[in-house]
């Protein structure tokens, strides 16, 4: 976690690395995932950190919600 949250950092947007946002985004949510560091939830916040990647890219906060957006279309997804 501390190596995923010093990475988080790196690439954020006061980071030393720069980075496409969806990439970030989607590195985000697979480095997170391969951690797997809570027995349960870890979708959920994988998915709550794809949000605050793309809010942070942005510089603003986002009502965007991915686990709505897919359970929405669920079946189509």
């Amino acid at each position: 976690m501390d190596r995923f949250l010093s990475w988080n950092a790196s690439t954020g947007p006061r980071g030393t690395i720069r980075m496409n946002k969806l990439v970030r985004a989607s590195l985000v949510h697979l480095y997170f995932v391969c951690i797997h560091p809570f027995e349960d939830g870890n979708g959920r916040i994988a998915r709550a950190l794809v949000t605050r990647s793309i809010a942070e890219s942005l510089g603003r906060f986002s009502l965007l919600a991915l686990s709505e957006t897919i359970l929405a279309d669920r079946k189509r997804y």
